[in-house]
């Protein structure tokens, strides 16, 4: 995905390029939700979206999918997603790619990769479902792709690990971050390697998995490292964060945070402001929180700079509902937001999935519905987590087209092609 700097032009007024806006002022849509509506909350359908599934769960004997990650680079669409044997999370979760090509208007797949497998050890002979390994306080070593980036003329498919740890009979857990790892995607037998590798990787016996052991060559580490701390390409996540789980908090000291967007910059080359969005892992505000910078080179915020106690990042006033959301910006300077506004408490269904455009640059003030109405019938899970949505989505610009990538149920991968020219019109 092309990650554009948002310059100083009639779409993007100068007071509002040069210093960050009220937070309280990004969204601007007149018209209202309707939590009554299940289906499209009171917002108008997006007609002209396109709708192709990329992974059904079910036909794999691999019935969790989700983790959205797309990058489009050198003309090929790069899809990542997480897959599990039953449940989220669960010990031996994969991480999965699958390489598309555009023609005609049309897109066609190759074959999934693994490029992670699961991260069982040697006595561990079978993968078995969540609460199995939980209510026996085994350990449990899940992967997720996190993004892809390129460097030295080679993609690289970046992948986190979150370990599940339990306790108590599985009455109790918590989550931490093992590390990162980096795999070659140009060709299909390389097995990667570590970027990072925090005391957890060595506790949690990741040498006595199948994984590769051998950690990243300095050169690549250190030029992936400072890519992935580059505020447009840091990923949703990291072992930091991780490790800060329901303690890395917003402006209030309160409010913890969780999956960052990437983010957007705004301004002249030297003179601006970075804009990026996170998410209340608390369901408590049921707003996306946002956060700027005006240091270019995002040398304040995480992941360079990491306070838990307290950022300064505010609660804004888009309606959100306790889910991931994906901040981009369109090749003419406009912004877009991929989300689920709707909060509904009684079922927690992630649906619709909106695209909320930004005709400014800055305030969003056209909202349309992607994709709702997700199948209400699905492989049961043993967590109950899995409920009808379309969620987690990520996306990118394929020359005329925004697509979004996102799951289904937590089961299946959709794609959604959006002609750009329809956006916020």
């Amino acid at each position: 995905m092309k990650h554009f700097l948002l310059v100083v032009s009639p779409i993007i007024p100068a007071i509002f390029a040069l210093e960050p806006p009220d937070p309280k002022s990004l969204w601007a849509y007149s018209g209202k939700l309707d939590a009554g509506d299940t289906v499209n909350a009171g917002l108008p359908v997006l007609n002209e979206a396109k709708h192709i599934l990329v992974h059904d769960a079910s036909t794999t004997g691999r019935t969790y999918a989700h983790h959205a990650s797309v990058e489009y680079l050198n003309d090929t669409l790069y899809l990542g997603f997480s897959s599990g044997k039953i449940d989220e999370d669960q010990n031996g979760q994969q991480s999965w790619v699958v390489r598309g090509k555009l023609s005609g208007g049309s897109w066609t797949f190759g074959k999934p990769r693994v490029v992670v497998e699961s991260a069982l050890l040697s006595n561990q002979t079978s993968e078995q479902n969540y609460t199995y390994w939980c209510s026996r306080n085994i350990v449990q070593r899940a992967s997720q792709p996190n993004g892809f980036v390129q460097y030295r003329g080679e993609v690289y498919a970046i992948v986190e690990f979150a370990d599940i740890v339990c306790y108590d009979n599985g009455k109790s857990k918590y989550t931490t971050g093992s590390g990162r790892m980096a795999i070659a995607l140009s060709n299909d037998n390389s097995v990667g390697c570590w970027l990072t590798r925090t005391s957890y990787y060595t506790e949690h016996q990741y040498s006595k998995t199948k994984l590769p052991t051998q950690q990243c060559a300095a050169q690549l580490q250190n030029g992936l490292n400072a890519l992935l701390n580059s505020p447009a390409l840091t990923p949703m996540s990291n072992d930091k964060l991780i490790n800060t789980f329901g303690k890395f908090y917003g402006n209030d000291g309160k409010t913890p945070l969780i999956e960052v967007t990437h983010a957007v910059w705004f301004g002249e080359s030297n003179s601006g402001y970075w804009q990026r969005f996170w998410r209340d892992s608390s369901a408590t505000s049921l707003l996306n929180w946002v956060e700027f910078s005006k240091d270019k080179d995002g040398r304040d915020w995480f992941p360079n700079t990491v306070t838990p106690q307290k950022n300064n990042i505010f609660a804004s006033n888009i309606p959100d509902s306790n889910t991931k959301s994906f901040f981009g910006a369109l090749p003419d300077g406009r912004t877009y937001l991929v989300h689920n506004p709707q909060y509904y408490p009684g079922t927690k269904w992630r649906q619709p999935l909106v695209i909320s455009v930004a005709n400014d640059g800055v305030h969003f003030d056209w909202v349309r519905v992607l994709r709702t109405n997700a199948s209400q019938e699905w492989v049961p899970d043993t967590r109950s987590v899995k409920r009808p949505g379309l969620s987690y989505p990520a996306a990118a610009v394929v020359g005329d087209y925004l697509v979004v990538l996102y799951s289904e149920d937590k089961e299946n991968m959709w794609l959604s092609q959006v002609p750009i020219s329809v956006l916020g019109k």
